[in-house]
């Protein structure tokens, strides 16, 4: 007598549970480059507003996994959560302009080096500057981890010199 073939949602969860292992196991998770641009096209197909929580409970097969959030826009959500790959657009579904995004980063990180005082203000200048650099690279995911450890100093700064592009994607990378 054989397995039973597994279902896609018991693949699925193994697949979660690996990566929620790997998580936990060391404090930074980097997917290598062609896994990582693999998932982000998976996710790029996905309807605008779509979740693989509401996949998950929504497919009919019997009892609801996970718990449920409601979120407008969101690169991860829940406990833990952590986002490679994230695209964030204005909900018509088109993608930020990182050509643009890393201009008005550039023009953020000069600001801010005329207005840092403190260590912490020196910290967040090299986050732009590194979000920046991924930004011009084409590295989104890079560019949104890097906007979300630069703080909410960099946010404030980008509303004063009027970046309305970082200040839309430094919001959506620090949750607010």
């Amino acid at each position: 007598m054989s397995a039973p073939e597994p279902t896609e949602m018991s693949v699925l969860l193994k697949v979660v549970e690996a990566v929620e292992l790997k998580i936990r196991s060391s404090a930074t998770v980097r997917l290598p480059e062609p896994e990582r641009t693999h998932i982000t096209q998976i996710v790029a197909k996905f309807e605008p507003g779509s979740t693989i929580g509401a996949f998950i409970q929504d497919n009919g097969e019997g009892p609801k996994m996970g718990d449920t959030y409601n979120v407008d826009k969101a690169g991860a959500v829940g406990k833990g959560a952590t986002a490679f790959g994230v695209t964030f657009g204005d909900g018509g579904g088109q993608q930020v302009d990182l050509t643009e995004l890393a201009a008005e980063l550039g023009k953020l990180r000069e600001a801010m080096r005329k207005e840092g005082t403190t260590v912490d203000h020196d910290i967040a200048v090299a986050e732009v500057a590194q979000a920046e650099r991924s930004a011009t690279a084409g590295d989104a995911a890079e560019t949104v981890s890097r906007l979300a450890k630069a703080g909410e100093w960099a946010l404030k700064c980008a509303t004063v010199i009027g970046a309305p592009l970082a200040v839309a994607v430094l919001k959506s990378a620090l949750g607010l």
